[in-house]
């Protein structure tokens, strides 16, 4: 059971992370969503991680400390694997915390998270925040 969930787990990641997986990886029940993140003065404080709401699979997972220092004040992008429409209906507990309890904004910095399905291109965001 254990390797067939560490499979799962990898098919996920290639089919969500790459413009060109190859053929033998079926990613047709994989879509994506952007998170872009401008991060305060302390990016280790910030964790993220996305679940299936049915059965709790996590599908993304960044601890707190998964992001150093040398992001602090900058935007970056990541990428989280979702099931497509094909597969049937599906709904998604997005949580980002910050250890510290302070979130993104204000003293530390004006950062802020802006949750966009597929590419942040792709029009405006379904979830924004800096405050949680």
């Amino acid at each position: 059971a254990r390797v067939g969930e560490e499979y799962d787990w990898t098919v996920q990641n290639v089919c969500a992370l790459s413009d060109y997986p190859p053929d033998y990886i079926n990613c047709t029940y994989y879509d994506y969503v952007t998170v872009r993140i401008q991060f305060d003065q302390y990016p280790t404080d910030i964790g993220m991680k996305l679940e299936d709401n049915l059965d709790d699979t996590v599908l993304f997972d960044r601890p707190t400390s998964s992001y150093g220092n040398s992001l602090a004040l900058q935007t970056i992008y990541e990428r989280m694997p979702i099931y497509s429409k094909e597969r049937g209906d599906q709904t998604y507990l997005f949580t980002i915390e910050d250890s510290y309890g302070d979130g993104l904004c204000c003293s530390q910095g004006d950062g802020s998270y802006d949750l966009y399905v597929e590419d942040v291109t792709d029009g405006q965001p379904l979830l924004s925040g800096s405050i949680f």
